[in-house]
C-alpha cells in the first residue's frame, strides 16, 4: 500500500466525522416529513354516527361508556349526565366543586373517586390515549405547547368530537327572522348542547335544554322591550376588575348591549378588556359599573365616579353570573342585570323565577339561602335599589 494513501486516511477520517451528525440531521428532518399515524378508528358492537359542531362523522359506542375529559360547567348543566364521568377533575379543583352550587345539584359528584391529579383537565396526552377506546373525549386537549383538535385526537386513536363551530359558520337561520337576535355565542353554546347530548344517546334533552333558553330569553325581550328605549335612557354601564386586588391598575370591558338596551362607555378610547389607569376610568364616568362594590365605596380614588356617589355599583356570584357557556345561568343572570339596568321597566322576578327554573330543572326546592348567595344580596346590599332582590320578611 503507498505511503501517501496511509498519510492520507487519518485525515479522511477526520473530515467524515463532520459529515455523520449531518447525516443524522438530514435524516430526522426527513422523518418530520413522513405522515402522522392514523390509527383506525375501533369498530363498536353498537354504535351511531355523530355529526360533530365542526361538521364531522364521527362513530360513537351507543351506549356509550364513559366521559374521559370534559370541562365541567359546560357539561354539567348542558347534559346532566353525572353517571357517564370517569373523572371530573384534580383533587384540589374538588375543593372549589363543594364550595359551589354544583355540589348540591350534583352532590353524587362529591365522591373522590370522580378526582385526581393523574387525571386532571384539561387532559394529559398519555393519559388521554390510554383511555379506552368507546370513552368519549369533547373538544380539544393541549400537549407541550400545541393544540390537538377532535380531528387529531381521532387520528391517534380517540373518540372525540368537536363542540364549538368553525370560525367562519353560517347561522342556520338569517338573523332577521330571529327576535331578539341570536348571538354569535349563543350559536357556539347550542353546538356545545347538541354535540355533547347526541353522542350521550339524549339528542331530545339537549333540544329541551335549548328551548327552555330561548324561551326565557324571548320573554325577557318582549317584557324589556329594548327597541322602545330610546339611546338617551339607555345607561352606560362599564364592567371593571383589579387584578390581585390592585385597584390602581384595573380592567375594564365596556360595549353595547342591545339585549340589555345598555351603552357602553369606552368606544373612543378603545379600552375595552384592556388594563386602564384610574384616571382614565375616571374620565369615562359610567352610569353604572358590575363590579365588587365594598371595595369601591371605600377606595377614596372612585369617589369621583357618578355610579359610585349614587350607589350604583353590582356584583354577581361568579356561580351566577358566568358568562361563558352555562347554559343554566345565562338567562337568568341576562334578568338579573335587565332588572338593574331597568327597574322602571320590569317587575322584581328574578327570586321567583330561580325557584321555579331550579324545580323544573333539577327537581331540587332551593331556599332563601342559596338564593341569596347567588344574588349575592350581603355584597350588593349598600347598593342603590337592590332591596328588590332580597327575600320578602317572613311573618
Amino acid at each position: 500500500m503507498p505511503a501517501s494513501f496511509v498519510r492520507y486516511v487519518p485525515s479522511l477520517t477526520r473530515e467524515l466525522r463532520w459529515a455523520v451528525p449531518l447525516a443524522a440531521l438530514g435524516l430526522m428532518s426527513l422523518a418530520l416529513l413522513r405522515p402522522a399515524p392514523v390509527i383506525p378508528p375501533t369498530a363498536f358492537a353498537h354504535s351511531a354516527t355523530i355529526i360533530d359542531s365542526m361538521g364531522d362523522a364521527v362513530q360513537v359506542p351507543m351506549p356509550p361508556q364513559g366521559v374521559a375529559s370534559v370541562y365541567l360547567p359546560e357539561y354539567l348543566p348542558q347534559t346532566h349526565a353525572t353517571a357517564l364521568l370517569l373523572r371530573a377533575g384534580s383533587a384540589e379543583e374538588r375543593k372549589k366543586f363543594l364550595a359551589g352550587r354544583w355540589a348540591w345539584l350534583f352532590p353524587e359528584l362529591a365522591d373522590e373517586h370522580y378526582w385526581s391529579d393523574e387525571y386532571p383537565y384539561p387532559v394529559n396526552m398519555e393519559s388521554l390515549i390510554a383511555v379506552r377506546p368507546g370513552d368519549l373525549h369533547f373538544g380539544f386537549t393541549w400537549f407541550q405547547g400545541v393544540r390537538y383538535g377532535a380531528a387529531e385526537l381521532r387520528q391517534l386513536g380517540v373518540t372525540a368530537l368537536a363542540t364549538f363551530l368553525p370560525e367562519k359558520f353560517q347561522p342556520p337561520d338569517p338573523p332577521q327572522l330571529r327576535s331578539p337576535k341570536i348571538a354569535e355565542s349563543e350559536y357556539h353554546m347550542f353546538a356545545w348542547v347538541r354535540t355533547m347530548n347526541a353522542a350521550l344517546g339524549q339528542p331530545e334533552f339537549g333540544e329541551r335544554v335549548i328551548a327552555e333558553y330561548l324561551d326565557q330569553v324571548r320573554e325577557l325581550h318582549e317584557e324589556l322591550r329594548p327597541e322602545t328605549i330610546p339611546e338617551a335612557q339607555r345607561p352606560r354601564v362599564l364592567g371593571m376588575n383589579a387584578p390581585i386586588d390592585d385597584w390602581s391598575n384595573v380592567s375594564v370591558t365596556s360595549d353595547d348591549n342591545e339585549r340589555l338596551a345598555t351603552r357602553g362607555t369606552g368606544r373612543k378610547l378603545r379600552t375595552s378588556g384592556r388594563y386602564q389607569e384610574a384616571e382614565r376610568v375616571l374620565a369615562m364616568n359610567p352610569d353604572i359599573i358590575m363590579s365588587n362594590p365594598r371595595d369601591l365605596y371605600r377606595d377614596v380614588r372612585w369617589r369621583g365616579l357618578q355610579a359610585v356617589r349614587e350607589r350604583r355599583v353590582y356584583a354577581g356570584h361568579a356561580d351566577f353570573s358566568r358568562f361563558i357557556h352555562d347554559i343554566d345561568n345565562l338567562a337568568l343572570a341576562a334578568r338579573w342585570q335587565a332588572e338593574i339596568f331597568h327597574p322602571d321597566r320590569l317587575e322584581p322576578t328574578v327570586r321567583a323565577r330561580m325557584r321555579a327554573y331550579y324545580r323544573k330543572r333539577y327537581g331540587i326546592e332551593i331556599g332563601d339561602e342559596r338564593i341569596d348567595a347567588l344574588l349575592s344580596v350581603d355584597l350588593n346590599k349598600d347598593s342603590q335599589g337592590y332591596a328588590r332582590f332580597q327575600a320578602a320578611p317572613h311573618p
